[in-house]
């Protein structure tokens, strides 16, 4: 499996959606940004028409209309490479107007005709995002740019070769161009080159601290996937990075302003719970709303929360389940179980048990805790199907239900096993009981009944669990010469960390505790094989 790596820029018709004006300049105005040019300095030699000052001016007001109408007007009788390319540039972002490739490429091949250099690399990025037919075409124009130091171009053809398009995937070549264009200060070229220092791609050694700076250099200049990873860095003990809550927090929010997709749906979600007072709760929704669009799983959870809840938006049922749904298509677990319990409840959808049972089973196949405990519960309400009360794990859905829900009828169920006699639910049934708000003291004398008795057993489990009772005095008076017993039989018995623990608590005790406590412990495992 190829590593995967920022996508090139990519127009609507390569299935990747730009966010719409209106929101765009909402997320703006929100966050304090400027609107950046998308024009590059005119560079033809030639003078520009008289008005072109005002084009753009409308333009960086957000005016696209007024600039798209006034470049079209201008464009036929213009000889200016650069007006034809500046309307060849809004026709393919699709700004003021329709999105309009075809136009778009027409215009840039002819200012291209007039050699005008940054068309060629608009162009070959275009057409490397339409039919396999242009892909060669693509590439020559790319590689033409590239050769001339043209950093955009570079990073577009690095994601040809990293992916095989109009030419052979080559990942060196990949490397080699990605280092080009990052040299040349291109942020996108950076934070992909990250991500070959980060993970070692393409059989390169790894530098973790190498691609730390390319990180930081790509987040400083705005690069909103830069910004989203060392925005979780951050926050992340594991990466070596001193915290900083405050860095991290305008990270997210810049890379939510540059189009993040996880980024809009963390801070929307922020927003509309109220952890983001500085942001208007309508661009919050705006932001879930952008997320959702684009496809990405925790918008869609997220703008489902919005609906299921009616914060920001009219409370509606449908519309939740229906993003829940997406989302759980997509693969997203959270999703999922809130799917599984609408289907259950008959939320949103029509009641329908065998598809919350299956949503329940594909989660707890990725060990989701929350979906083993739900079946736990499904089971002692009886609303399992009938195969399924013999599953392997059963037991282990009834104790983590039992634990979610310590007073249900899944706890109920255990505590009727354990009265019978099974060594498993009699080591559950304490943690069962902790697990209550205020459990009582005659509860907790009876589980630790329950779990002396799972270790006389010979459950190593429940010795290792008594043994720490006896060795803190919780629920029971404190005996290190008990505690030094059962550990040493769970020792024997393997269990992980008992060899450690007997140690420490040698080192706490007299020869002669230490020689009672090895008597008794030969009794137990004498009394055991009886």
């Amino acid at each position: 499996m190829r590593p995967s790596l920022p996508q090139p820029l990519r127009f609507v018709s390569n299935g990747i959606q730009r966010r719409p004006a209106a929101l765009a300049l909402a997320l703006v105005a929100m966050l304090g940004v400027a609107v950046p040019s998308a024009y590059g300095a005119d560079d033809s030699g030639g003078a520009l028409p008289a008005d072109m000052e005002a084009i753009e001016k409308a333009y960086l007001a957000g005016d696209y209309e007024t600039a798209r109408a006034a470049l079209i007007a201008l464009a036929d009788d213009s000889a200016s490479p650069v007006v034809w390319y500046r309307l060849g540039h809004m026709l393919a972002e699709g700004r003021g107007g329709a999105q309009d490739l075809e136009a778009a490429k027409a215009w840039l091949g002819k200012a291209l005709e007039a050699d005008y250099a940054d068309a060629r690399t608009l162009l070959g990025r275009i057409l490397l995002s339409g039919d396999e037919s242009e892909a060669a075409r693509a590439v020559a124009l790319l590689g033409e740019a590239a050769a001339a130091g043209d950093a955009t171009a570079q990073y577009a053809l690095a994601n040809a070769a990293m992916r095989g398009i109009g030419m052979e995937a080559d990942l060196a070549e990949a490397r080699r161009l990605f280092e080009a264009s990052a040299e040349a200060g291109n942020a996108r070229a950076q934070y992909a080159l990250s991500q070959f220092y980060d993970k070692g791609i393409d059989g390169g050694v790894q530098d973790s601290a190498k691609a730390l700076a390319l990180l930081q250099a790509a987040a400083g200049q705005g690069n909103a996937w830069a910004q989203f990873d060392l925005a979780r860095r951050l926050g992340d003990p594991a990466s070596g990075l001193a915290p900083d809550e405050a860095l991290a927090d305008r990270l997210l929010k810049s890379a939510a302003q540059g189009g993040h997709p996880q980024a809009l749906a963390i801070v929307g979600m922020q927003t509309l719970q109220g952890r983001s007072p500085d942001i208007a709760p309508d661009a919050g929704l705006a932001m879930l709303q952008a997320s959702a669009g684009m496809g990405d799983p925790i918008g869609q959870n997220n703008l489902g929360w919005a609906y299921a809840t009616g914060t920001g938006v009219t409370q509606d049922d449908v519309a939740a389940a229906r993003l829940y749904g997406q989302a759980a298509d997509a693969g997203y677990l959270p999703a999922a179980l809130v799917m599984a319990s609408f289907f259950e409840a008959g939320r949103g959808v029509p009641q329908d048990m065998a598809r919350a049972v299956a949503l329940y089973l594909e989660a707890a196949e990725k060990e989701s805790p929350a979906a083993l405990a739900h079946l736990g519960r499904l089971s002692a309400q009886g609303d399992l199907p009938q195969e399924l009360a013999s599953h392997s794990d059963h037991g282990a859905w009834l104790r983590l239900a039992a634990l979610q829900w310590p007073d249900s009828d899944a706890a109920a169920m255990v505590l009727e096993a354990a009265q019978a006699g099974d060594p498993a639910a009699q080591l559950w049934m304490l943690e069962i009981v902790e697990a209550r708000d205020a459990p009582e003291a005659a509860d907790l004398a009876m589980a630790v009944g329950f779990l002396e008795s799972a270790a006389q057993a010979g459950e190593p489990q429940a010795q290792f669990r008594l043994g720490q009772l006896f060795a803190r005095g919780d629920h029971v008076a404190q005996d290190f010469v008990k505690a030094h017993g059962w550990t040493n039989l769970a020792a024997a018995g393997g269990y992980p960390g008992a060899r450690e623990a007997r140690g420490a608590l040698a080192d706490l005790m007299t020869p002669e505790q230490i020689a009672e406590a090895q008597a008794m412990a030969r009794a137990l495992l004498s009394g055991a094989r009886q």
